[in-house]
């Protein structure tokens, strides 16, 4: 057959087929089910050449997958091997990956057992004497593991991505894995290296000598004016109990310049990277090509001993050239993101995607952000970050056409100030928000509940801690609102309108009410999901009914972990019944509507 059709190679489609018969678990893209490939092997021997290359091309190491190979095997089928994560330093310091020559991805890292181990005795072996601390195996920071990683590298002229997070390099190793990449590694195009202790000038020699490198990460790490004594201990008695806000030190310190490069980088990352030295540095990053960066919060985890030079937050201390960043990202930082931030973004020309998550904000700061960037934002992501008003949600939300994507902080939006405004995000697609109209209107408390009905109170609150309830009027009047601006945006495809209470402030949402309005989203047509919250409770079967007849392609509606969230006359029995079978009514097992 494949010598009467010289186009069609077998070889070609049994490739294909071993293509679509390598899966991948959810949640687990390192270890795929080989089992049907170990069984297309058993047919012939045509079948075993051509599926091999497929079984050993992603390995994954590790102290458990020791115990089902052998070396023999490994050594033998080591060329096939082109994605390597290895996370068992044994294996490499007893000769395991020898034979494997044409890797193109290489990811190292330390188990959680020798982390515990980092952490629980002196962090780097040849700094303490075997005396000072207990007698633990370090063999993962030992010389001759670290030669032999070199080694491997050194053996694969195409490796184009490297992650390397061996843990706390001391500065003598750090810059022999720099020299080893500056004079042979310049075919890389990602590097991303964690806990190095490195100077600027280590960096932009890698930078410069790394031609197509396009994506640089340097986390944890600690970044030196120059290289800092070899004999400097550090231990983990130096941690603080509590992280520290950015630790420089008391005394004044004259300020100075320092300039990194990033040259060709399109994508970097310095999450809590700090800078040490014995001045207060200014770093200017020229990044003209940069187009994504993301930010960890500083957690001020290095500490040194003897001199206590200064460690500050490498976002605090940093000015920016990026005019083509158009993703930013800032996770768990405080309120330095208003001092390092309008520095960087500055000269940024049009951002498209930016995300606060668990961040200090200011009104103030999110305000010029979007004023400057309004036309081109598309997604904004505010998870858990504090200090935005409903003001400013309101003001993303009437001044971005083209967002599309769109989660507000978990703390409850109170009044009418975001959405008073009409929105013109036409395009969104996705909007999440939390919101709290326990304050308006008349109040009073609610009477306790039946001892044997747990499910009339909310979990969080104490018996003196009722929720409080608004007045009918008042309550139809804001959901109005509400419901007009929502169906203003046809192509909304998931709305989360959260409700929780973390005990003391009970926040309520958005019924799914024919009663409160519901009839105006009949123009959702593209809506697929719905999050029905504690605080909402008024779906009943004539709702379901209208949702089914009215949004064609609703597949899930989610309601609170744990709780009967969909309470009506009709019991929550006939209202999935009158959702099937096209709907499917979920428990939400994501944890999103107790975020206090």
């Amino acid at each position: 057959m494949e010598n009467a059709h010289p186009a069609l190679k077998l070889a070609e489609i049994r490739s294909q087929i071993g293509e679509n018969l390598l899966y991948y678990p959810p949640g687990n893209p390192y270890c795929p089910d080989r089992r049907p490939l170990l069984a297309c092997m058993l047919v012939c021997k045509e079948w075993a050449d051509t599926f091999r290359p497929l079984i050993w091309r992603k390995m994954f190491f590790s102290q458990r997958e020791a115990y089902r190979l052998n070396k023999e095997l490994v050594l033998k089928n080591g060329h096939h091997i082109r994605a390597l994560i290895l996370r068992d330093v044994s294996l490499l310091l007893h000769g395991w990956f020898d034979n494997c020559t044409q890797l193109t991805y290489l990811y190292f890292e330390p188990t959680m057992s020798q982390r515990r181990q980092l952490w629980a005795s002196p962090v780097l072996q040849n700094t303490l004497p075997a005396s000072d601390g207990p007698n633990i195996d370090l063999d993962f920071l030992s010389p001759d593991s670290i030669d032999l990683l070199r080694a491997l590298i050194d053996k694969n002229p195409n490796l184009a991505t490297l992650f390397e997070y061996w843990s706390n390099l001391t500065p003598q190793q750090t810059t022999l894995f720099q020299n080893s990449l500056c004079n042979h590694y310049n075919h890389l195009s990602q590097i991303h290296l964690m806990r190095w202790e490195a100077t600027v000038t280590d960096i932009q020699l890698l930078i410069d000598n790394s031609p197509k490198l396009r994506d640089f990460s340097f986390c944890y790490g600690s970044l030196h004016e120059s290289t800092p004594p070899p004999t400097m201990p550090r231990t983990v008695n130096d941690l603080p109990s509590v992280p520290p806000l950015p630790c420089v030190s008391d005394k004044k310190a004259p300020e100075h310049r320092v300039v990194l490069d990033l040259k060709h980088i399109e994508k970097a990352c310095f999450s809590t990277s700090i800078f040490v030295g014995q001045t207060v540095p200014i770093i200017h990053i020229h990044a003209p090509e940069l187009t994504s960066y993301s930010w960890c919060g500083f957690i001020g985890a290095t500490r040194f001993l003897g001199t206590e030079p200064i460690a500050t937050s490498f976002l605090a201390c940093s000015t920016w050239h990026c005019p083509r960043l158009s993703s930013f990202r800032v996770m768990l930082e405080n309120d330095h993101i208003l001092v390092g931030m309008p520095r960087m973004l500055e000269t940024t020309e049009k951002l498209v995607d930016i995300a606060f998550e668990r961040c200090v904000m200011s009104d103030e700061f999110l305000a010029a952000l979007v004023h400057k960037h309004s036309l081109s934002l598309r997604k904004v992501n505010l998870k858990e970050t504090k200090g935005v008003s409903s003001a400013s949600i309101g003001l993303i939300l009437s001044s971005c056409p083209a967002l599309f994507f769109f989660r507000g902080p978990h703390e409850g939006l109170h009044a009418l100030d975001w959405v008073k405004a009409p929105w013109v995000c036409h395009k969104l697609r996705f909007l999440t928000m939390f919101l709290d109209f326990s304050g308006l209107g008349p109040v009073y408390v609610s009477p306790p509940a039946p001892e044997n009905t747990p499910s009339s109170r909310n979990p969080f609150m104490t018996p003196d801690q009722e929720r409080v309830v608004m007045s009918d009027a008042q309550a139809q009047e804001i959901y109005g609102v509400i419901y007009n601006q929502l169906a203003q945006l046809p192509e909304l495809c998931s709305i989360n309108f959260g409700g929780a209470s973390n005990g003391k402030t009970y926040v309520m949402g958005v019924p799914w009410s024919l009663k409160s309005g519901l009839a105006k989203l009949s123009t959702l047509k593209k809506l697929d999901e719905i999050y029905v919250t504690e605080s909402m409770r008024s779906i009943g079967v004539e709702e379901a009914e209208w949702m089914k007849a009215n949004w064609p392609r609703l597949k899930m509606v989610w309601r609170q972990n744990g709780k009967k969230s969909v309470v009506t006359e009709g019991g929550l029995a006939k209202v999935e019944r009158a959702f099937r079978p096209r709907v499917r009514v979920a428990i939400d097992l994501s944890g999103e509507q107790f975020p206090f």
